[in-house]
């Protein structure tokens, strides 16, 4: 069955609809969201939430929990969580959002706010439909629920989401969830995990005219720059799943030394980035890191965030599969390691464009956006409508 069939039959999306989410997209935009600064997009989006009759809204911090409280009688359904992360990168110059026919251009607008007008849409359309036909909460497949959080885009012990888990326990028991991160309306299992070491090199201070009375940390660091240039790729698929193409690396992407223009340097720092496959622990990855560091260089893991495991056999993702067609493996880290990390099944799905991502000609699509409506309203087995 494809994005276009449901229970209720099909229908042709109208231009009617894309106006609408062109709109939502373009008023999601025009609010600054980077990282920390959440809380003026999640005021406003709150306040329209709130003003849909029924629906209940938890806030926690800049993070919205919204349950359809005309599904509580749905507990034997699977709770499947549709969530977005508020905020975006730093502000690079794509504001204001603007229009170009099918294009909206603007800072977030592929990741991921066309992924959250989306769900604010499917939101009404859901509320609209239970408050007139209040015995299609028992049609649908899944006891859907809502989540946009902030601070996605920074360190992970910042998230948003930790605050979530706390005050919404009922997050726990999920038995799926879908991350409209940017993926064109592909289905992206699994996710690398990332993680920051600090690798540090000690020399010897000198002056720049007589270099043997030091030890020049720089010079020092050369055969470890070797060593991580040299390491090349790792490729990891599941079992059975010669299609989910996970390619492992890492890269130094800082390097910093010196004190003095005529002073061989004592200290070398870097950064070093491991984007590490799914069969990897969190420990595993540090284990990996020490022992390519052991002998060069002091390490002090900054940062990590684990992989995301690969859902196998869970009826929700097998759905949505069938019903997006194309799936691939996630080739960066997203909220599905937080999930996994929990214990819950997720995937990455939403109507952005990830070659857009953190760009500074970041853009959306209209039609992509009308498309993941039409996907979401089939994975909940409604009829697509035009509006």
């Amino acid at each position: 069955m494809g994005a276009g069939d449901s229970e209720g039959g099909t229908a042709a999306l109208g231009t009617e609809l894309g106006e609408e989410l062109a709109r939502r997209l373009l008023e999601l935009a025009a609010i600054p969201s980077v990282s920390r600064d959440e809380k003026a997009l999640c005021d406003w989006l709150e306040a329209r939430l709130r003003a849909v009759a029924g629906r209940a809204v938890l806030r926690t911090g800049d993070n919205l929990v919204v349950t359809l409280p005309a599904l509580s009688a749905r507990a034997d359904a699977p709770l499947v969580v549709f969530c977005g992360h508020l905020d975006t990168v730093p502000v690079n110059g794509n504001l204001p959002p603007r229009r170009d026919g099918d294009t909206i251009h603007g800072l977030g607008t592929s990741d991921l706010k066309s992924g959250l007008a989306v769900l604010w849409k499917l939101l009404d359309q859901l509320s609209a439909l239970l408050a007139r036909d209040p015995a299609a909460a028992a049609r649908l497949p899944c006891r859907p629920a809502f989540v946009f959080y902030a601070r996605e885009e920074i360190a992970y012990a910042e998230s948003g989401l930790i605050e979530v888990a706390r005050d919404w326990p009922e997050l726990a028991r999920a038995a799926f969830a879908i991350c409209v991160e940017p993926t064109s309306n592909a289905v992206e299992l699994g996710c690398l995990g990332t993680m920051h070491a600090e690798l540090t090199v000690r020399g010897k201070a000198a002056h720049a005219a007589r270099p043997w009375l030091g030890k020049n940390a720089i010079h020092a660091a050369a055969p470890l720059l070797q060593k991580v240039a040299e390491r090349g790729e790792r490729r990891w698929s599941p079992p059975g799943r010669p299609d989910l193409d996970y390619r492992e690396v890492m890269s130094i992407t800082g390097i910093s030394g010196g004190k003095a223009k005529n002073v061989v340097p004592d200290t070398c720092v870097m950064n070093l980035n491991f984007r590490f496959a799914p069969d990897r622990s969190a420990d595993d990855a540090r284990a990996q890191v020490a022992a390519l560091a052991e002998g060069f260089a002091e390490v002090v893991f900054k940062d990590l965030a684990p992989a995301g495991r690969v859902a196998t056999g869970n009826p929700s993702c097998d759905r949505l599969v069938a019903l997006a067609g194309a799936v691939r493996a996630k080739q960066a880290w997203t909220d599905v390691g937080r999930f996994s990390a929990m214990g819950l099944d997720a995937v990455s799905c939403g109507p952005g464009a990830p070659e857009f991502a953190h760009q500074q000609a970041e853009q959306a699509s209209i039609a992509k956006m009308v498309e993941s409506l039409a996907l979401f309203r089939a994975f909940l087995g409604l009829a697509v409508e035009p509006a």
